[in-house]
Order: structure tokens, then sequence, then C-alpha cells
């Protein structure tokens, strides 16, 4: 039921909203699934960003510059929200600008612009957010975790949590092999099975925006 919150409170995105409100409405269900992250979740980015495209196309400018207008830079950050989310640590403005460049933007709209004088249609879209990052509580920001060192030379990572599509096996294999100065391809992880993980209490998603 949390979910259904946050996506009013982080909907007004990594952009300066200087006035919003949202109301919901939420309904129990005894048959909901593991956890409802990788879906509903972004509900709101695909309202929002549409809505940018949709008042760019009125606006007659390219839906980058209304982005670019409107995108928090990292020297206007911590700030909260208007609808009380606090934002800290992101670089909304910056990290956009750097993808830009990645696909080099001018070009890929001349090309576009050629293409459709061919009769072919290619297309580009941006979508920026914010979302948590870590547990806003003592419990909720915890997580249970045991390493072994086999004889082998080979390293197990048990983790009471399990993955929702927010790579914790990536994130665990790579902290232990930083840590113990190993080979990444030497670290393994075993994810939720409470037979042989410790206990542990990690979130699908709260607290603070990073």
């Amino acid at each position: 039921m949390t979910a259904g919150g946050v996506v009013g409170m982080l909907f007004p995105g990594p952009y300066r909203v200087p006035a919003a409100t949202f109301r919901t409405k939420l309904m129990y269900s005894n048959t909901v699934g593991r956890t409802a992250y990788r879906g509903p979740w972004q509900f709101e980015s695909m309202a929002r960003e549409v809505a940018l495209d949709t008042a760019a196309r009125k606006l007659d400018i390219d839906p980058v510059e209304l982005r670019r207008l409107n995108l928090l830079r990292v020297d206007e950050l911590p700030v909260s929200n208007p609808n009380g989310m606090p934002y800290s640590d992101a670089t909304p403005r910056e990290t956009f600008e750097q993808a830009l460049d990645i696909l080099d933007y001018p070009a890929f709209r001349r090309e576009q612009h050629l293409a459709r004088q061919d009769g072919r249609y290619i297309g580009v879209g941006t979508c920026t957010y914010l979302e948590p990052t870590t547990g806003a509580t003592a419990f909720h920001a915890t997580e249970g975790a045991t390493i072994r060192i086999e004889p082998s030379g080979k390293v197990n990572v048990y983790v009471a949590g399990g993955s929702c599509g927010n790579s914790l096996e990536t994130t665990v294999v790579q902290l232990t092999a930083d840590a113990l100065g190993v080979e990444i391809g030497d670290v393994n992880t075993v994810q939720g099975d409470t037979a042989i993980t410790p206990f542990g209490a990690v979130p699908a998603a709260a607290g603070r925006v990073r």
C-alpha cells in the first residue's frame, strides 16, 4: 500500500515544481505478489514525461530544451519537492546533459530529419526521474549478510533480501569483491534462502531520494 502514496510523493520528479498536491485511493488485497516495484512504481514518471512532451509540442520547442529549463542542478540540492520528498546527492541536470552528449542528440535530430525525408520514422525520447535509495528507519535500513571464503578461494555471500529488479545481486558481488580484493568472477551470492541467510529487512523503496 505504501507504493501508491510514493507515486504521488515522487510525481514532481527532478524538476523545479513550485506547488503540487495529490490524492490517493488504495484498495487492500490478500492476493498481492512479493512486491510491486518494477511496474506500478514508475507510473508517475510516464505520466509526467508524457505531459512534458505534450507541453513541448504546444509550445513548439524541443522537448529536451523544455526539460533543460526545469531540471534541478546539483548546486540547488538539497531541496524538498512540494509534496514533501527530500532530494539530496543527485545530479539531474548534469546527468541529463551527459546522456545527451553520449547520444550526440543534435546529430540524432539531423539523422531523424533526413530519415523522414526518405519516409522512415525514427524516434528519440527522454525520461528523467528520482527515486529513493536508502531506508529511513532503523529496521528498514539494515540487511543481514554472511560472507564465506571457501577452501577453493571462491567467495559466497549470503544475503537475506532478494532482488526485485534493483540489481541487489550485482551490488552484493561488487562490494564484496572490492572489500576483499578478489576477482569479481570469484564471488557468488545466495539470496533470500531463510534456511541459510541471516536476518535482514531491506525495503522495496523508502526514505531519502538520492
